[in-house]
């Protein structure tokens, strides 16, 4: 305080709020609304904090979550609260990496993982592999929420886990953590340190033998014969996410299921799962061959409802619409989603100069800045002799582009076309 508040008197602090009760706080959650947790816990004891903290759990929408599994996982627990807080946390896969290490530090996986010899608990398996799983792919990484080296029982929880599925078999997303812990083990950027805590060649040979014994086995729950069979299934028929995690799996076993995914593109052309898994093969020449006719169609049949979207913006650039904002409606008319699939696509034809021309042409005169800016650098990158006729039309007819980068990257195009044989 100032020598005039002093003296004077100062102007009064404002009141300390209200501590909020237990309902409104279960109510705040109810609806949405973040709660101020410092403030919500503020002089309440311990059983207090404890009990509304898994009250919150059940009230709480998938974000606010995250704080409140971090909370409770700052007391002791019971293995029956280690265990309800683990699966708790693995409701929503998108939000583990930043409740893993405190899963990890909280709950004993070790224990609750060396628990599955005499009694296997699917759930827990599968939860357990998520949190380390997501630990040891952001050691892989740099992820966002500390990892597995970061923890002093992180080899312990990955040797518990290798013979838990060594004993029980794997899953597909399983495989996957117990053959990246492996490639951790060998990772360049394990110190002393790392070693002491068991990052040793001892617990590499210890996945290597897990590995083997997963691999002889049928994938657990699977009624496919082998792995290579299941996973070249499940990259045809299932859901986004497990069609991901079978490619993955397939790749980190050196499976070849390159032709399932090839069914699958012929089967379900336009489904979100579908695009997933063939984004990460774009760098296969005959997934490209797939995609890109794809892409043109779908380029194609947005350009013929032109006149029912919400933009008059022309397909080659924007000027000739006379529209002064026209070059923002031009990023309006191709649907992001649209843009997403296409935008790998166009990319990788880097790659393979003169080839899928007729995707060139759609995506130089499609209305968006990304598809026209990328097209002109993929023919950059071509030799000039491999652009045919009709793409030099639509290059031209881009030279009064109203993006500046689209007119610089034009100009240069044709200077180098233009340059005088040697």
């Amino acid at each position: 305080m100032g020598l005039f508040s002093r003296l004077f008197g100062g102007s009064q602090q404002a009141p300390k709020p209200e501590p909020m009760s237990s309902d409104d706080i279960l109510s705040s959650l109810q609806r949405g609304v973040r709660v101020d947790w410092d403030r919500a816990l503020d002089g309440r004891d311990d059983d207090d904090i404890v009990s509304l903290l898994w009250d919150a759990l059940d009230e709480a929408n998938d974000a606010a979550r995250v704080e409140i599994i971090d909370r409770i996982a700052e007391f002791e627990l019971t293995p029956e609260q280690a265990r309800t807080l683990l699966l708790t946390a693995a409701k929503d896969a998108t939000r583990i990496p930043w409740v893993a290490i405190s899963i990890l530090e909280a709950c004993g996986l070790t224990a609750l993982l060396e628990a599955q010899a005499e009694a296997p608990d699917e759930s827990v398996i599968a939860a357990s592999s998520a949190m380390v799983g997501a630990l040891v792919e952001a050691a892989l990484t740099a992820g966002p929420a500390g990892d597995i080296l970061d923890v002093d029982e992180g080899a312990d929880v990955v040797r518990a886990l290798a013979g838990c599925l060594q004993q029980h078999g794997a899953t597909p997303a399983e495989m996957v953590v117990i053959r990246l812990a492996k490639r951790l083990c060998n990772h360049d950027n394990l110190d002393v340190s790392d070693e002491e805590r068991g990052w040793t060649e001892a617990l590499d040979e210890t996945l290597a033998a897990a590995i083997a014994a997963v691999m002889a086995q049928a994938p657990r729950g699977s009624i496919a014969r082998d792995w290579k069979e299941d996973l070249g299934q499940r990259v045809v028929s299932g859901q986004g996410p497990e069609a991901v995690m079978a490619w993955q799996a397939a790749l980190l076993c050196e499976f070849d299921v390159t032709a399932n995914l090839q069914q699958r593109i012929a089967d379900a052309p336009d489904d979100d799962g579908t695009w997933s898994v063939a984004l990460m093969a774009i760098d296969r020449k005959v997934i490209l061959d797939d995609l890109a006719p794809l892409s043109v169609a779908a380029l194609q049949h947005r350009r013929m409802r032109e006149g029912e979207l919400c933009s008059p913006a022309s397909q080659a650039g924007c000027d000739s619409c006379g529209s002064p904002d026209g070059a923002e409606d031009d990023e309006l008319m191709v649907p992001k989603a649209l843009e997403a699939r296409v935008l790998p696509v166009l990319v990788h034809c880097a790659l393979h100069p003169g080839e899928h021309a007729d995707l060139l042409c759609e995506t130089l005169a499609a209305p968006s800045v990304a598809l026209r800016y990328n097209s002109l650098a993929v023919l950059q990158r071509w030799p000039i002799s491999e652009i045919d006729a009709e793409i030099w039309e639509v290059v031209e007819a881009l030279s009064q582009d109203s993006v500046p980068q689209v007119k610089e990257a034009v100009g240069l195009l044709l200077a180098e076309r233009n340059k005088p044989a040697d």
